[in-house]
């Protein structure tokens, strides 16, 4: 049912971040990154993170042809995912760092060129994704049960 939950939450950002609707100043937030990299605290097996990450890459279309967005989506999805029990923090905190450090892998594989040209876009991308992050883990904390034998606390 958890896996379920997650799979429509991610179908559904995929399709909504493929259209303008949360553009805010030119910037619109990474959802499925986002999602991705909230989920990875609550999906402990590898299989059904993987599940994840490829109807991620059935919505998401950044641009026609070889798709260099989704690919760092989903490298940065499978390094968010086998890197989450290193995280420093409380589960909340942790979660927050991945989407953070998540967005910053994304650029840094998909367009390393804008950490120059553009850092300004870069960080309003990483606040947005944050909050999206944020209200993301809050509302899969009441109804996506933490997986039994995954780190549950420090």
């Amino acid at each position: 049912m958890r896996l379920a939950v997650a799979a429509a939450c991610i179908f559904l950002a995929g399709i909504l971040q493929n259209t303008n609707a949360l553009l805010v100043v030119q910037v619109k937030p990474n959802l499925v990154l986002a999602l991705l990299a909230v989920f990875a605290f609550f999906i402990s097996d590898w299989i059904g993170y993987l599940i994840l990450i490829f109807i991620s890459g059935l919505t998401l279309r950044f641009q026609g042809g070889l798709d260099i967005g989704a690919a760092a989506v989903t490298v940065t999805a499978i390094l968010i995912f086998a890197l989450r029990n290193k995280f420093p923090g409380a589960r909340f905190v942790d979660a927050m760092l991945a989407v953070v450090v998540g967005t910053l892998a994304f650029y840094a594989i998909a367009h390393i060129s804008l950490f120059r040209s553009d850092p300004l876009t870069i960080f309003i991308e990483m606040v947005y994704n944050s909050i999206v992050g944020a209200g993301a883990y809050l509302i899969a904390s009441q109804f996506l049960v933490y997986e039994k034998g995954f780190r549950t606390s420090r």
